[in-house]
């Protein structure tokens, strides 16, 4: 192979490189022991009672695979495993964990003084953030002015709105996913999450896949393309005076900050992917 050739394939596959890595993890909390540059948090405690109709549940949650019995009967889906520790209960109807569901942040009726739990992660490493995902989910017949709002900043720029779940109290018997156990609930007033600001809502919030037991993931790309040291995600429950949410789970999983990778992690990808042209050239 001539040296502009393989020049040419050098180029191409650096090219190659930086499209297919030009998306990494940067930072992430899975709840279930696989943080990555999380360097601080504030109000994130584990939920301590298990099982019953507890209130104020503003907390991590145990999932059934982690050992289970760490959430209110409200949170659960047990209609085929005691995922919230209280005894299997086949006719179950409400409930956004399922017997798959791991370990999450979990809220129903937080009327405590403190509903901000803040995450704080070091983003210094990318050149560039791309977007910021998470892992959400509710279910209930939610009233006016119940929900949550997800937001971020970097470096104490101020707090913007990336996700906010408010109901849409024109819907009426809204189907969720079907409960592990088969069957399939209606309620009214679902909640609906609104990214980046937008006016447009992106969908219903839902509850975990029966199979997987993972909940939607949502994107945010609000953030697209800054820099900086530390980006601080803050979650807010809202509800109107003398207005809980009892018995109206929601929940939050897998917060994931992707970016750009570092210039060299791309050079490293691309002469990876010469060596390989080359190899695959002297084969012929």
């Amino acid at each position: 192979m001539k040296i502009t050739a393989l020049v040419a394939v050098f180029a191409a596959s650096l090219a190659l490189s930086n499209v297919a890595s030009a998306d990494v993890i940067v930072a992430q909390e899975d709840f279930d022991g696989g943080a990555l540059n999380l360097s601080g948090m504030q109000n994130v405690g584990p939920f301590p009672g298990a099982g019953g109709d507890f209130q104020n549940v503003f907390g991590v949650v145990l999932g059934a695979n982690q050992g289970g019995g760490g959430m209110p009967r409200a949170v659960a889906d047990d209609t085929i495993a005691s995922v919230s520790g209280s005894g299997v209960s086949p006719g179950d109807s409400l409930g956004i964990a399922g017997s798959a569901t791991g370990t999450f942040f979990a809220m129903d009726n937080p009327d405590q003084v403190n509903n901000n739990a803040v995450w704080s992660f070091d983003i210094s490493s990318s050149p560039g953030l791309t977007r910021v995902q998470m892992d959400l989910a509710a279910m209930g017949n939610f009233n006016n002015g119940q929900g949550f709002l997800v937001e971020a900043q970097i470096d104490t720029g101020g707090y913007q709105s990336i996700f906010q779940a408010s109901p849409d109290t024109s819907t009426s018997g809204f189907q969720y996913r079907v409960m592990d156990g088969g069957a399939a609930f209606s309620y009214d007033n679902p909640l609906q999450v609104f990214i980046d600001g937008s006016s447009t809502a992106a969908g219903f919030l839902n509850k975990s896949d029966s199979l997987s037991g993972r909940f939607d993931t949502y994107e945010s790309v609000l953030f697209a393309g800054q820099t900086g040291s530390t980006m601080d995600i803050r979650l807010s429950w809202t509800h109107p005076t003398n207005n809980p949410a009892g018995g109206k789970p929601s929940g939050m999983d897998n917060i994931v900050i992707r970016g750009v990778p570092e210039p060299a992690s791309c050079a490293i990808l691309g002469f990876m992917a010469l060596g390989v042209a080359i190899g695959r050239r002297r084969k012929k």
